[in-house]
């Protein structure tokens, strides 16, 4: 694949990022794309092997991230799926509990005004970060291993020198 073609893949898929599903239609209501260019755009993104396909019934081509993402956190699957649950303490547990950070997000308020947030992720590095933004505000209940490295991370941190 040549070097403009993955600049325009990259920039599809920058405009599209957010979005698991999206039809011409909705693409067109995007500063200066017409319904051709769009269309143009999501037939590109097929003959690249991502997922677009001819939805018949819409007289369109279709973009869905969603088979080709699965449960990974943002953009990189790792090929198994965990249960992750992490606590944050109630300082920041209605922020936190307000975003909807992932489609299998169940959110549980404790008692103490902690809030438990569950999700079943494809793969643990991405979500690593996100986890380690936040501090001491959060505690990771399950999977053990997640916990264990997330322990590991946090300790050569505390251990490190700048360089």
């Amino acid at each position: 694949m040549e070097h403009n073609e993955i600049s325009r893949i990259m920039r599809l898929l920058t405009v599209l990022q957010f979005r698991r599903h999206c039809a011409i239609s909705e693409l067109t209501e995007m500063p200066r794309k017409s319904r051709r260019t769009a269309h143009k755009d999501l037939k590109f993104l097929k003959k690249a092997g991502l997922p677009c396909r001819f939805d018949i019934s819409r007289h369109c081509y279709v973009f869905d991230l969603s088979e080709y993402f699965g449960f990974a956190w943002s953009l990189l699957r790792e090929g198994q799926i965990d249960e992750v649950e992490l606590r944050f303490c109630p300082e920041i547990a209605a922020e936190v509990a307000d975003t909807q950070w992932h489609e299998t997000q169940i959110t549980t308020f404790e008692n103490d005004g902690s809030a438990v947030l569950e999700f079943h992720v494809d793969g643990l590095n991405e979500i690593t970060w996100w986890i380690l933004g936040y501090g001491d505000k959060v505690e990771v209940l399950a999977p053990k291993v997640l916990k264990q490295w997330i322990a590991q991370i946090m300790s050569k941190i505390a251990d490190s020198k700048p360089r």
